[in-house]
């Protein structure tokens, strides 16, 4: 299934969305839809940075919930090459330095960051693998 909030954010409908986040509480912008994603993982892919921080302004935990193949938001978005997105969610996520990475999640950002051409996303994260 699909909310209304999993297709609005997958819009650059900016407006609509951040009425929709006000009438809803910040637990509800993490229910999933039929691939696991939260609104934020379905915003992450298309690379719409401005309903990321509407929906992060509201929950702060969306972005340590993984959707499909355990991909988290900052995963999604470096898989899909949005460099505006990759540096907006690396921001958020006090730099992949605590417990909530593995070393695995920074592997597969920073292979992601190589192979969509996201250098200067790759520096910063090789100060964390090294």
């Amino acid at each position: 299934f699909e909310t209304l909030l999993h297709i609005a954010s997958s819009t650059k409908h900016t407006y609509f969305v951040t009425e929709l986040v006000n009438l809803m509480d910040a637990k509800d912008l993490e229910l999933r839809n039929h691939a696991g994603h939260t609104a934020l993982c379905v915003a992450a892919e298309g690379g719409i940075v401005d309903i990321a921080e509407i929906l992060l302004s509201k929950n702060k935990n969306l972005l340590k919930l993984r959707g499909e193949r355990r991909g988290s938001p900052l995963r999604i978005a470096s898989t899909m090459g949005h460099k505006d997105m990759v540096s907006y969610l690396y921001s958020k996520t006090n730099h992949m330095d605590c417990e909530d990475w593995s070393v695995w999640d920074q592997d597969a950002v920073l292979y992601n960051c190589v192979d969509n051409n996201i250098y200067g996303k790759c520096s910063t994260l090789l100060r964390f693998n090294i």
